[in-house]
């Protein structure tokens, strides 16, 4: 990334495997060579992570794109596209030539095996290869063997494997009827949710799932009976 000499650069990283760090790595060494260095991420929440993260000027794709038809982009020197992989075609053409007309270099981070983008494309995978981009492998997120095993097979597609990995370990809990998974969800929120003091921490640290809206007002609706019962 820093002394490729390239106008693009492309990276993949899976999860944990330190993209954010070695962002703020490249700004960091840019800087220090005297260059500006900007970023833009696919939303506003991922773009302020990047910028606390990383420590530089962000802003979402979209915004960079309007700030460019108005004629008022920042001044950069070097840009980083956060999340590529889920950056739409259009979008990345539209700025890569932009930034190929301007003189700034860019830099871009993604996860090939992350979902596609929603807008078409999900070319990523493909400009990894072409560029022979570098490549991130060790997850150093998950500490455990077991946990950073099954990530890995998650990514691989092999969900089977990595829920079989979990069972065993003793993080994975089935439930036969709806009232035994009603009654194992709010336990064990409540449980998890009872290590933090604050009651910020406990909304934004633990959280209970369910891909219905029916299931999920069910489920607010006893975890807040049970929050009342534990006195929070």
């Amino acid at each position: 990334f820093l002394a490729g000499g390239n106008a693009v650069d492309v990276a993949d990283g899976g999860p944990g495997s330190g993209k954010t760090s070695v962002m703020d790595a490249v700004r960091t060494g840019y800087e220090a060579a005297g260059l500006s260095v900007f970023g833009v991420s696919t939303s506003a929440a991922a773009a302020a992570q990047l910028g606390a993260d990383a420590r530089l000027d962000t802003s979402t794709i979209a915004g960079l794109l309007a700030a460019i038809a108005a004629g008022r982009a920042p001044a950069m020197d070097v840009l980083i596209i956060d999340e590529a992989s889920m950056a739409g075609v259009r979008d990345l053409a539209a700025i890569l030539t932009w930034a190929g007309d301007v003189g700034v270099d860019v830099r871009m981070i993604g996860d090939t095996q992350q979902l596609g983008s929603v807008a078409a494309g999900n070319a990523y995978p493909r400009q990894v290869a072409q560029l022979d981009g570098v490549k991130l492998r060790n997850n150093n997120r998950q500490t455990r063997a077991h946990d950073r095993d099954a990530v890995a097979r998650l990514q691989a597609g092999d969900t089977v494997g990595a829920l079989a990995g979990y069972a065993q370990h003793g993080q994975l809990n089935v439930a036969m009827t709806d009232p035994e998974r009603l009654t194992q969800l709010v336990n064990g929120w409540a449980r998890d949710a009872a290590r933090y003091a604050d009651p910020l921490d406990r909304a934004t640290a633990v959280a209970i799932l369910a891909v219905r809206r029916d299931r999920v007002d069910q489920l607010n609706t006893a975890a807040r009976r049970q929050a009342r019962v534990n006195g929070w």
